[in-house]
């Protein structure tokens, strides 16, 4: 399941950067500078993202084969001895639910960048469709206010330029569900090694 899943991310996330280099090409082609630097950092959040999260899965399955290991391994059981030790040092009781509470909440704070790179990029998308559709919106005024040009023929020009604003929102889309897809898997493998370590 795990393989399905990165490789439909990895396919989604090819999609994406496809979709980038088309929108981009189009967005300069129609000189819409916002939308253009929109599409850029999304393609640049697709390859990032994709790159930090699968080299924090790769991480999480060496502690996952390190803790499954006789006898077992890893950093995270090094710093789980570690800490015990250091409780046992001070003459204290470990607490055994407050020890894989903060290991869990270490693992989850880790500056993963695709984990936050997840969120932002359907917004990023929506600057580059608004940056478009400001542009379009400034184009119609000065044909409306042309009375030589009826009201439906002042519409149909930037009207049927309405598809070029969409592309960065397009692209947006695609690159949320290339890294969601992925982050799913990563946040399963998370739940993996921490029952793992406990289970250690």
């Amino acid at each position: 399941m795990s393989r399905l899943r990165w490789g439909l991310g990895a396919a989604l996330a090819l999609v994406a950067l496809v979709a980038a280099a088309s929108s981009l090409q189009t967005y300069v082609g129609h000189k819409l500078w916002l939308g253009g630097l929109a599409v850029v950092v999304l393609a640049a959040i697709d390859l990032t993202g994709f790159v930090s999260l699968a080299r924090a899965r790769r991480r999480l399955a060496l502690e996952i084969d390190a803790l499954a290991a006789e006898p077992p391994g890893g950093a995270l059981l090094a710093e789980r001895r570690q800490r015990l030790k250091a409780i046992h040092a001070a003459a204290g009781r470990p607490d055994l639910d407050t020890l894989a509470a903060a290991t869990a909440a270490s693992e989850l704070g880790r500056a993963y960048l695709g984990k936050y790179l997840v969120a932002v990029t359907v917004l990023v998308g929506l600057v580059g469709t608004f940056g478009g559709l400001m542009e379009t919106l400034r184009s119609v005024a000065p044909l409306l206010a042309d009375e030589r040009v009826t009201t439906l023929k002042a519409l149909a020009g930037p009207l049927a330029g309405l598809d070029v604003t969409f592309g960065a929102s397009l692209v947006g889309i695609l690159v949320t569900l290339a890294l969601a897809l992925v982050q799913g898997d990563l946040a399963l493998a998370e739940e993996e090694a921490l029952a793992r370590l406990e289970e250690r």
